[in-house]
């Protein structure tokens, strides 16, 4: 699988045009621009974590056309264009129609938008051979792992110890061998800067793979209701978290370790490793309704019983420090500084316990974490305050060359995701959690899409100010880091935007700037493009199938 990076998106465009902006009368920014002389993009969906290709449909299948006999449900009068399933983006069409998009995105509908989305699924699920897997874990581990440095010398070394083969264990992300030391220990940060040794350890990889099986596989089957994908995930499921041989133990001691650092150890850091658990859960539990569901109650016991160590061992809180050196104090001051991380890191953080909470049935516990640690208190800030600016202002960041300076940003800016080396990158990041955030939220009963702090604080300025910054390329304070007005991107935003869209439908001023910039994609890359608004519009976008009710597509 392609990692999902700027760079490697930077590689199929070889040519960008600028943006301009301007404010419409009601001072709602649009974005017009010079068309480009040469874009060129590979036909694909990807969003910030998964980027999958789907291969070709399957021969005889089409994006009219299904072969399932139980999936000819229901239609509707979809609008003005029945034959290709699209609609005029309009803030009245979204209030209009709201039910119909609940009744396709549940499932309800026949519609041709819905059955291509389904047909593109079905021929990933397919070219991945993903029915076909053999059952799979992260144990037994291999004795090595190899790598090629930079200088293109493949490097083996011995697999890093642990407690037992069956604990995850991955490299720290952006940490290098230090040249002064003759061991290379410890290692020293490069942010931004990927070491190829930290994707030679295989588990990330089969955690990623676990994750995403399961969330295609659920959704194949809800879309299809086909038992041979349920049969399946169960089987995955069964390998990867409850055979004792091949099982992941529950938890993430050894996640983002730095070589020479904390005894061998992980750090709060490696909770991002596990963020991809929390789609694993959005695939298992569309498999409720399915025979092998029915027949897999210890499956679904077990790994009720798993997530709940992990939880436990995620919010562990200890009342005194423990003895310099134990597990237990490398354990402490993973807590510590996950409690002390104010950025998407801890976003991730949050989504994770929140929807693990949730799926063990601790809802007294969710809502109490939403309203004491996302909002704020009497006593203290919140996430959500502790991550958004209430107002414009200055931060100081560093530039390429290390050296430190002030630079402007609007309301709604996240300073700790624009200090970073690749600041679009870690603001789209945060944005998804804290969207998928409101989701789970709603889900509780707690309504954080409208609530905002007495500072003014809340998700969706955070959103609004991307939204000025895109319509206002120039206002980008990063531009030697990332190019807001890069279509590579301009365009990593948009799975962010569509999510907004269908949690505000009522906000009309923030409907027409999302208009603007989603608009702005098919402008940018052509409507051709797989990672087009038109595509998405027409079903080749798979992520139409589980993004918010109420989105305008």
């Amino acid at each position: 699988m392609e990692t999902n990076t700027i760079d490697n998106l930077n590689k199929q465009i070889s040519e960008h045009a600028p943006l301009k902006a301007s404010i419409l009368t009601d001072g709602v920014p649009t974005i017009t621009l010079d068309e480009p002389e040469s874009v060129t993009t590979q036909p694909l969906s990807e969003d910030e974590y998964l980027n999958f290709d789907y291969g070709e449909l399957e021969p005889g299948e089409n994006s009219t056309s299904d072969q399932d006999d139980d999936f000819h449900l229901p239609d509707f009068n979809l609008g003005a264009n029945p034959i290709r399933g699209t609609f005029t983006w309009s803030f009245t069409a979204l209030q209009t129609n709201v039910e119909t998009y609940k009744a396709v995105l549940a499932g309800a509908s026949d519609r041709i938008v819905l059955k291509t989305a389904v047909n593109k699924l079905k021929s990933y699920i397919k070219s991945r051979t993903i029915l076909a897997k053999t059952p799979y874990g992260i144990a037994p581990k291999p004795d090595t792992y190899r790598f090629q440095d930079e200088s293109g010398a493949t490097i083996t070394k011995p697999m890093v110890a642990t407690g037992s083969p069956n604990d995850y264990v991955s490299l720290a992300t952006y940490w290098w061998p230090d040249p002064t030391t003759e061991n290379g220990l410890p290692y020293l940060a490069s942010d931004g800067k990927t070491n190829p040794e930290s994707n030679a350890i295989p588990d990330q990889t089969l955690l990623r793979n676990i994750c995403e099986d399961i969330q295609f596989l659920g959704l194949g089957y809800f879309f299809t209701r086909k038992e041979a994908y349920a049969e399946q995930a169960l089987k995955l499921l069964q390998a990867f978290f409850l055979d004792k041989t091949t099982r992941m133990n529950p938890h993430f001691k050894y996640a983002q370790i730095i070589q020479g650092m904390n005894n061998g150890f992980g750090r709060a850091t490696g909770f991002v490793d596990a963020e991809v658990l929390t789609i694993l859960l959005d695939g298992y539990q569309l498999l409720g309704e399915s025979k092998a569901f029915e027949a897999a109650s210890d499956v679904d016991s077990g790994l009720k019983d798993w997530f709940r160590s992990l939880w436990e061992w995620m919010t562990t809180t200890y009342k005194e420090v423990p003895k310099e050196g134990t597990e237990d104090y490398y354990h402490y001051e993973m807590m510590l500084g996950i409690k002390n991380a104010q950025n998407n890191i801890r976003s991730a953080y949050e989504l994770q316990v929140l929807t693990y909470a949730q799926f063990i049935g601790e809802d007294a516990w969710v809502v109490n974490e939403i309203n004491t640690v996302i909002k704020d208190t009497e006593t203290s800030k919140g996430l959500l305050s502790n991550q958004i600016l209430p107002q414009a202002g200055k931060i100081e960041v560093k530039d390429q060359t290390g050296a430190s300076k002030e630079i402007p940003v609007p309301a709604g800016a996240m300073p700790e995701e624009l200090r970073r080396t690749k600041p679009a990158t870690y603001c789209q990041k945060n944005l998804d959690f804290l969207l998928r955030l409101g989701s789970l939220a709603e889900n509780a009963g707690v309504d954080l899409w409208n609530y905002v702090t007495l500072e003014g604080v809340s998700i969706k300025k955070a959103i609004e100010a991307i939204l000025y910054l895109a319509a206002n390329p120039k206002e980008w304070p990063c531009t030697e880091h990332e190019d807001i007005s890069n279509p590579a991107v301009y365009r990593i935003f948009r799975q962010s935007m569509r999510r907004a869209s269908g949690a505000w439908p009522k906000d009309e001023k923030l409907q027409k700037s999302i208009q603007g910039y989603l608009t702005q994609l098919d402008t940018l890359l052509g409507a051709g493009s797989g990672y087009s608004e038109a595509s998405y519009r027409q079903g080749l976008d798979w992520q139409i199938l589980v993004h918010k009710l109420g989105y305008t597509f």
